[in-house]
């Protein structure tokens, strides 16, 4: 579980894993394909390799988006 800050209080999201908070230069993401065949590509900012494994970089205000109007 992922618990995230936002406006009107906590949000916790299911995760596969976490491994720490680290400090990542914006400058080497591959931009996400905005035409991707996943549903969740909207919400992916970036693709990261990183200990030699694919990482997505969640755009986070799109993703709180829409947790909120799931929820209102």
């Amino acid at each position: 579980m992922l618990i995230v800050a936002a406006e009107g209080g906590p949000v916790v999201v299911p995760v596969d894993e976490v491994d720490g908070i680290h400090a990542i230069d914006e400058r080497e993401l591959e931009a996400a394909s905005a035409s991707g065949t996943h549903a969740n590509a909207r919400f992916t900012r970036g693709v990261l390799q990183w200990k030699g494994r694919s990482l997505r970089w969640l755009d986070e205000e799109e993703l709180l988006s829409a947790v909120h109007r799931s929820l209102t």
